[in-house]
């Protein structure tokens, strides 16, 4: 009996998704520490973006959209809540 190719790909469909499966149940949930280190590199390219305002002469407003931004960032990357 011939397999159609619309079976085949069914079936390669299949063993992807399992894979992907597998892949996705292997990886760890992030931890508090994780979600610190996260919020701290943030600050530190905020902090970053105040020394391109004065080292570079960085127009004000772009500072302080980049710093808004990145402070929003930070402030939902620290809301967030591991089990």
């Amino acid at each position: 009996m011939q397999v159609s190719m619309k079976e085949r790909k069914i079936e390669r469909s299949s063993r992807s998704l399992r894979s992907l499966k597998t892949k996705a149940s292997a990886i760890k949930s992030p931890t508090m520490s994780d979600v610190k280190n996260v919020e701290d590199k943030i600050r530190e390219l905020i902090n970053l973006v105040a020394i391109f305002k004065n080292e570079y002469e960085l127009p004000k407003e772009v500072e302080s959209t980049l710093s808004k931004k990145l402070r929003s960032l930070a402030k939902s990357v620290g809301n967030i809540k591991c089990k």
